[in-house]
């Protein structure tokens, strides 16, 4: 059967269109999404790795916002390793993969969250294929979960046909400049902080108890994972800190109120680790210098920009120049 002249012409702009679309969503996916950007983004991947690190974090939305190391008046290569939803498990992935950009004798500040350790697995959650795509782009086969290759192939090259639900509202965002909402700026409102608190609590807190164990059961991945960090952090002669960032006031107190006992099973955790492992804990998550004032926040458990900066210069003068003081003691 002779294949028409129209049907060929049609076919090669519709191939042409198609490349051209995923051409163009790969540039604005590759476009100021990194992790130590002045603009933040839901979609951050992990780029731009520099050598030599000597002070990093790992961690979820929380280490992600609660850094800023432009603010460091310090002789530190420093690095964010956070993303937003990021595992322990997937912290342990990634400083596996760029440990050869770490230096020896720096710093780690491994962020705990109240969900890192009491939380479902990560490959049984229903956002997990989604958020487990953004590996893809930067990590190798051995440290993705699940690793398929046609994934592999949708996310590196074709990636307009696994993001047909945004792939509108990203390129007109992006074509009018606005395809950040830039969050960090935000600041807590006064209106919804209740809300807000509640909205937290049901999430992170109530979701993850077990009412037929009456307690939080530990993910075990994440547990052990936090382990493998630890030892991979000795084993490169870096110093590993356990870090638990500020929340607001009246989110802390909400979970006192409703579940005392969390903080009981959340301390005892991470103290039974540091004991065993011999690693340091500080935690921030009621310190009144930041937790008493909304202006720090965009929500009830992150810092925007501002309290980034403070918490970011707290804990280098309260914790690395400290520890630098006794080395040279």
């Amino acid at each position: 059967m002779r294949v028409s002249r129209f049907f060929i012409i049609t076919l090669s702009m519709a191939l042409s269109f198609v490349i051209s679309i995923n051409i163009f969503y790969v540039s604005i996916q590759n476009d100021n999404i990194g992790t130590m950007g002045q603009e933040k983004n839901e979609n951050a991947i992990i780029k731009d790795v520099p050598d030599n690190i000597t002070v990093f974090n790992t961690g979820s939305s929380h280490g992600y916002y609660g850094f800023d190391y432009s603010v460091v008046d310090h002789d530190s290569t420093c690095f964010n390793f956070a993303l937003p939803m990021q595992t322990l498990s997937y912290d342990y992935r990634v400083l596996n993969f760029y440990k050869d950009q770490i230096s020896q004798n720096g710093y780690a500040f491994i962020i705990v969250s109240h969900f890192s350790l009491f939380q479902p697995r990560e490959t049984d959650q229903v956002n997990f294929e989604s958020k487990n795509r953004r590996y893809y782009r930067f990590l190798d086969s051995s440290n993705i979960k699940e690793y398929q290759n046609k994934v592999n192939l949708y996310v590196n090259y074709m990636p307009a046909l696994i993001a047909y639900e945004s792939l509108f509202g990203e390129l007109i965002s992006s074509v009018s400049g606005k395809y950040y909402d830039n969050d960090w700026d935000h600041i807590l409102s006064e209106d919804n902080k209740i809300s807000n608190a509640e909205n937290r609590y049901q999430i992170y807190i109530q979701s993850n108890y077990n009412e037929e164990e009456h307690n939080w059961i530990i993910n075990e991945e994440e547990y052990e994972s936090l382990i493998k960090t630890i030892y991979l952090c000795k084993e490169k002669n870096i110093t590993p800190i356990l870090i638990t960032m500020p929340v607001y006031s009246e989110y802390y107190d909400l979970i006192m109120e409703r579940s005392p006992l969390f903080f009981d099973e959340f301390h005892g955790t991470i103290n039974e680790i540091c004991e065993s492992e011999d690693v340091l804990y500080y935690d921030y998550e009621n310190d009144s210098r930041i937790s008493d004032q909304p202006s720090l926040f965009m929500d009830c458990d992150h810092l925007n920009h501002e309290g980034a900066k403070l918490f970011t210069k707290i804990i280098f003068s309260e914790v690395i120049e400290q520890m630098e003081e006794k080395k040279n003691d």
